[in-house]
């Protein structure tokens, strides 16, 4: 034991005797088993303030390292005092002494005892209180275990049948559970059938059956001679046809017939319904090639024609089956209807198809009149209607909309079969250089087309190629007046070619004229006539009028056209265009041995354009080779056609009856003398102000002075995709690779294209006049979004950043080669599926 620690020990152990007395008491020391001696223990006998019956006694050993260490410590002798008591208070005072090292303790200990024992001890008997017998407290402390036990007793009851409560409910409740959830597997069980057999039906009804026959319309309609509106059909039937469904329907009010309706006879409107089924109108341009459709069917809701079906109401909704569907209600037609069902095979007659064209032409010009075109005129788009005077009136359907549908079909097959309903021969020029620009003059001549039908049958266009072997070969003749309405309908030159209007009168105009087969009065009034002396069209023999042949009628082309073909017409079929610039167009075209879709561009070369900087650019282009840059498959050029008009436009045979008939030269007055230069039209100023940019190629080695110039109004595009079509340019991730392409990425610098003229010959024609060549332009289709697009839809952070790192790739790459880019960054850019740029 250290010096200090011995004095504090000492000094404290004196204090302590002096305050307890004799209550304090040393032990003596004790020889313990080993021989050792324990000495330094003590006692202190300690009471309860109030009452000296409660009394313990403390014992303790000042140990070498007391104060610094808690001293051994133990509690004898209770009074008044439990077990229980002696242990909460044993612990406590262990607490106690170890809070309290580092400093003298034990008085503080002695106190802290007597304050605990005072509150916490066994009852006590009153003062005066006659204190019980052993017996006695043997009695009550049985008693008290007697009670005890009772309500332990009790206690265990109570808990039994809670328990046993507890368990019923319980049970009651796995009852309850197991019977709620039998129910629910049987109703899962019955709505799992029921949407079997909803997904078994769904499965059998094909494109365009409804599931509910019922029909909400957006807003309501209102139908002359009817009074109140319609806002709900019931349809019934349903006929599968070529484009579309079409059902009949009749006015709801709150589910059944609308009372308000007050006629001899019951309103029924017919309802056209057509479902997009390829997965493409489920994405983001597919709905919005629906929208557009919707919006331009809305549009002819403001035609109104005796000859033209009217149309109600549109609506968008989804199929069943989850598809863009598009509903059209419109006038009820009668069943068969349809003028192919009543075309004889030898046509109706020139008489009446005067009187069904004359319909025809009165519906076009109300159309027109609105800005609206038919687009496609055939024998299934014309319905025979009976009049209130029981004569059949002809009124076309389909307006507009027919000819989107396969234009849509064309693009992304969604009809089971389709049809074509004119041969690529019979198309006018104008739609073969433009298939997807509509104008009237393109309704006047599918007209033209019509009446031919008309007069000799719905086969004539496809067994005879063009119009001059149908009029030589077809059987029966037309008469003069109708050889003119055919001549202006059927104008190669859409300048000179007919409007509704026109047409319409030049039918009026020789109705009281006697109508009478050309072909039988010439061939008797020119008997010394010989095939062996004259050309195949003059068996015709002359008009009367005009004194001329039916060559004049309609221009010829030189045969020695017929041997050259267009690659681009061959191996391609174009279904959809995609946008127009400076130097040509854009389309989507369907290879016709791969089956895959690819971009072409047409560009027109005239004679000021600067080839071999085209060339040298389409080189630059052949070199590209990157993931993020769309792929050049090849090029190649085409002659554009048809050639300049032979300046013999009938040949007059000689003789003698043939004489006496004057034949006049042509004139610039005479409206069915065509001239075939007019077919290209000039439209170059058209084509410059088009809100398209050019469609160009920047090579940056060659930027030279006319690159400068082009600059400041014209955005350069190597993506072809460079347009403000709402489909987009596309992309077909199965795009095949090209063995032209692999070899040309083969090399490291640019292919020579050999400046000849190709022995390829277009048949597309060009409104201007100057074009001499189509160089057309086979690259990769991107079926996505633009990166416009896709800004406006909203990019997160790290998308953006993403795309961004694709795009300096691409440009990285295409600096590397020495081609600069220069378009704007938004639309030339596409994001596919994946959202790679």
């Amino acid at each position: 034991m250290n010096e200090p620690n011995k004095a504090v020990q000492e000094e404290e152990l004196e204090a302590l005797r002096a305050i307890f007395e004799d209550d304090w008491n040393d032990i003596p020391p004790k020889k313990t088993a080993w021989g050792q001696q324990e000495s330094g223990w003590w006692e202190v006998t300690l009471r309860a303030e109030d009452d000296a019956r409660v009394s313990v006694k403390m014992r303790g050993r000042m140990t070498k390292a007391y104060p610094d260490q808690a001293p051994p410590l133990q509690l004898a002798e209770p009074s008044n005092l439990s077990p229980t008591h002696m242990s909460t208070l044993s612990r406590l005072l262990e607490a106690k002494a170890k809070a309290s090292v580092g400093a003298p303790m034990i008085f503080d200990l002695a106190d802290f005892v007597r304050e605990w024992i005072a509150t916490n001890h066994m009852p006590l008997t009153r003062p005066g209180e006659v204190v019980p017998t052993l017996m006695e407290e043997m009695a009550q402390r049985e008693e008290a275990q007697r009670a005890v036990e009772a309500a332990q007793l009790q206690a265990d009851q109570e808990q039994r049948r809670a328990a046993a409560e507890e368990q019923n409910r319980l049970l009651q409740e796995k009852i309850q559970l197991d019977a709620s959830r039998k129910e629910e597997r049987a109703r899962q069980a019955v709505q799992e059938a029921e949407e079997r057999r909803r997904q078994d039906s769904l499965a059998s009804l094909a494109d365009g059956e409804l599931e509910v026959r019922d029909l909400l319309l957006d807003n309501p309609i209102r139908v002359d001679g009817y009074d109140g509106a319609i806002s709900a059909l019931s349809l019934f039937g349903g006929r599968k046809e070529a484009l579309w469904t079409s059902y009949i329907a009749e006015p709801l009010v709150d589910g059944g017939p609308n009372p308000g309706f007050v006629k001899a006879s019951l309103l029924t409107l017919g309802v056209v319904v057509v479902d997009f089924s390829h997965k493409y109108y489920s994405t983001l341009h597919g709905r919005k090639r629906v929208d557009a459709l919707t919006v331009e069917v809305g549009r002819l809701e403001m035609v109104d024609s005796d000859n033209v079906q009217k149309v109600y109401a549109v609506k968008r909704e989804k199929s069943p089956k989850g598809f863009e569907r598009l509903v059209i209600v419109v006038e009820r037609a009668p069943e068969g209807g349809k003028l192919r069902g009543w075309l004889p095979k030898q046509g109706l007659g020139e008489e009446t198809a005067r009187e069904y064209i004359t319909h025809v032409l009165c519906g076009l010009a109300d159309m027109h009149r609105r800005n609206v075109t038919q687009k496609q005129i055939d024998p299934d788009l014309v319905l025979l209607i009976p009049s209130a005077s029981g004569n059949l009136g002809v009124k076309l359907t389909g307006t507009c909309y027919a000819r989107r549908i396969i234009e849509y079909h064309r693009s992304n097959p969604f009809l089971k079969s389709l049809e074509d309903v004119c041969p690529e021969s019979w198309l006018s020029p104008d739609e073969i250089d433009a298939p997807y620009s509509y104008a009237s003059k393109r309704d006047i001549w599918h007209a033209g087309l019509l009446l031919l039908q008309m007069l000799y049958g719905t086969q004539c266009i496809w067994t005879y190629p063009d119009l001059h072997t149908l009029l030589q070969h077809a059987p029966g003749g037309v008469s003069e007046s109708m050889m003119e309405i055919l001549s202006g309908l059927l104008n190669p030159s859409s300048k000179k070619r007919f409007t509704a209007e026109e047409a319409l009168s030049k039918l009026r105009a020789e109705d009281e004229i006697t109508r009478r087969p050309s072909k039988q009065s010439t061939l008797s009034q020119h008997s010394s006539i010989t095939l062996g002396q004259t050309s195949p069209m003059d068996i015709f023999g002359r008009s009367p009028v005009f004194g001329r042949g039916l060559a004049a009628y309609f221009p010829q082309t030189l045969q020695a056209n017929a041997a050259r073909t267009s690659r681009y017409r061959t191996d391609f079929e174009e279904v959809e265009f995609l946008g127009k610039g400076g130097f040509g167009e854009v389309v989507k075209a369907r290879n016709r041995l791969d089956g895959r879709s690819y971009a072409i561009k047409k560009v027109k070369l005239r004679p000021e354009d600067n080839e071999q900087k085209v060339f040298r650019e389409v080189n630059s282009l052949s070199r590209v080779s990157h993931q993020y840059i769309v792929r050049y498959y090849g090029c190649w050029l085409e002659e554009v056609g048809p050639p300049e008009r032979s300046d013999s436009v009938d040949s007059a045979p000689a003789t003698s009856a043939s004489e006496s008939i004057p034949t006049p030269a042509v004139d610039d007055d005479d409206i069915f003398a065509v001239n075939l230069d007019e077919l290209n039209m000039s439209r170059r100023e058209q084509s410059r102000s088009a809100s398209f940019p050019r469609i160009r190629f920047a090579n940056s080695e060659n930027s030279d002075d006319d690159d400068e110039d082009d600059d400041s109004d014209e955005t350069d595009s190597t993506d072809g995709t460079d347009t403000d079509s709402d489909s987009g340019t596309d992309s077909d991730a199965e795009t095949a690779a090209d063995p032209s392409e692999q070899a040309n990425r083969g090399r490291a610098r640019p292919l020579a294209i050999p400046i000849k003229h190709s022995r390829s010959v277009t048949d597309t024609t060009t409104d201007d006049g100057m074009v001499q060549r189509i160089l057309y332009i086979q690259m990769e289709f991107v079926e996505k979004q633009t990166l416009r697009e896709a800004i406006a839809i909203g990019l997160e952070e790290d998308e953006a950043w993403r795309l961004l790192v694709q795009i300096l790739q691409a440009l990285a790459h295409m600096s590397s080669l020495g081609i600069v880019h220069r378009g704007q960054l938004g639309k030339p850019c596409h994001v596919d599926v994946p959202r790679r740029c």
